[in-house]
């Protein structure tokens, strides 16, 4: 699977984009294989600088031509 053009991204990608407590955050992106192969897409987010090593995960939803929309709200 090929990911690119990433939404937010911040000095391609060398920080982290920020959210807000209990605001929503959303991530776009294309993504696409070579062939006919079904995809699906999964946001994975986590607190950054904190003790928290797990992952959450959400799915993400197909826009159009390619791009997908996952969505999440920090606590």
């Amino acid at each position: 699977m090929v990911l690119l053009d990433p939404s937010p991204e911040i000095d391609a990608g060398r920080y982290a984009a920020k959210a807000v407590a209990g605001e929503p955050f959303t991530v776009d992106v294309d993504a696409f294989t070579d062939g006919h192969d079904r995809v699906a897409c999964a946001l994975l987010w986590r607190p950054v600088g904190e003790d928290e090593t797990d992952w959450s995960e959400t799915s993400m939803t197909a826009l159009v031509n390619d791009r997908w929309r996952g969505q999440f709200t920090p606590a």
